[in-house]
C-alpha cells in the first residue's frame, strides 16, 4: 500500500507542477574559427575581420659547460631556458599585402630573467618599416641554421629600419633601405674610444640584389656606416646538390 500511495503522490505532484516547467533554450549554433590558407599553413581569420593571423613560437632549453667563448673564463654550468612567441597578421589591400609581424622572447640564464623584443615591423607592397634584424644579415639568410651565430661578429645587431624590395621576376629581387644602427663603434680616439650609434642623426644606407633559381642562388649586399665612414659588403653563393643536400659559401669585405 505504501508503494502504491507513493507512486500516486509522485504522479499527482508531477501534474501539479507541469504548468511551471522551465523550457530549455535551443543550443546556440557552434561558430568555428575559419581557416585562412591564402597565405600559407597555420593562419586563421580573426573573427569579424578579413585579416589572417598566425600564432607560433618555440621552447628552448640548453646548457653550456666549461669556458665561455666570449670571455674565455670557466663558468662551470650555465643553463638557459627560453620561450618565444610570434604573431603574424596578413590581409589583402588595394596596394598589396599588408603584413604585421612581432616576436617576443622570454629568457632565463643563470637565474637572470630578461624580456627582449626580437622583431616588430609592418610591410606593405614591398615596403618595410620597424624594428628587426639588420638587412645586412637577413638579406643573405644569415649564416644558415645554427644555434649560436654571435661568436663571430659577422652582422650588425637588430635595429630600426625602413626598406623596399622590388621583385623583378624570374627569382630576381632588389633591395634599398636605411637603418638606424645599434650598439657602438670604435673611434680610434683615446678620450672617447667608442660612440653609441643612436647618438647620430644620419641613417646607414644599404643596397642589395639576389637571384634564386632551381640550381641555388647568388646574393650580394652592401652598406655604408655613416658614423664610422666605412663601407662593408657581403656575397653568398648557394648550390643545390639534390633534394636532400645543398651547400653555400659566404664572404665579406670591410674598408
Amino acid at each position: 500500500r505504501f508503494l502504491i500511495a507513493s507512486a500516486a503522490a509522485l504522479a499527482s505532484g508531477g501534474s501539479v507542477h507541469a504548468a511551471d516547467a522551465i523550457v530549455a533554450a535551443d543550443p546556440e549554433a557552434l561558430s568555428y574559427v575559419r581557416v585562412c590558407d591564402a597565405f600559407g599553413k597555420g593562419y586563421f581569420y580573426i573573427p569579424g575581420t578579413e585579416t589572417c593571423l598566425k600564432v607560433g613560437g618555440y621552447l628552448r632549453s640548453d646548457s653550456l659547460f666549461g669556458e665561455s667563448p666570449y670571455t674565455g673564463i670557466n663558468d662551470g654550468w650555465v643553463p638557459l631556458s627560453r620561450a618565444t612567441l610570434r604573431f603574424d597578421a596578413v590581409s589583402d589591400t588595394e596596394y598589396g599585402e599588408l603584413h604585421g609581424f612581432m616576436e617576443h622572447r622570454y629568457q632565463v640564464v643563470n637565474g637572470a630573467q630578461t624580456f627582449t623584443l626580437i622583431s616588430s615591423y609592418i610591410e606593405l607592397g614591398g615596403f618595410r618599416a620597424g624594428f628587426s634584424d639588420s638587412r645586412f644579415d637577413k638579406w643573405l639568410d644569415s649564416a644558415g641554421n645554427i644555434v649560436n651565430d654571435d661568436v663571430i661578429d659577422f652582422s650588425p645587431p637588430r635595429t630600426n629600419q625602413i626598406s623596399y624590395v622590388f621583385k623583378a621576376g624570374n627569382g630576381i629581387s632588389l633591395l634599398v633601405g636605411a637603418e638606424e644602427g645599434n650598439g657602438s663603434y670604435k673611434t680610434n680616439y683615446a678620450p672617447i674610444p667608442t660612440v653609441p650609434y643612436d647618438e647620430g642623426d644620419w641613417p646607414h644606407p644599404v643596397v642589395g640584389a639576389k637571384i634564386k633559381q632551381d640550381w641555388g642562388g647568388f646574393t650580394i649586399i652592401g652598406g655604408y656606416d655613416a658614423h664610422a665612414e666605412t663601407f662593408a659588403g657581403k656575397a653568398r653563393l648557394d648550390l643545390v646538390l639534390n633534394k636532400t643536400f645543398s651547400v653555400f659559401a659566404m664572404g665579406g669585405y670591410q674598408s
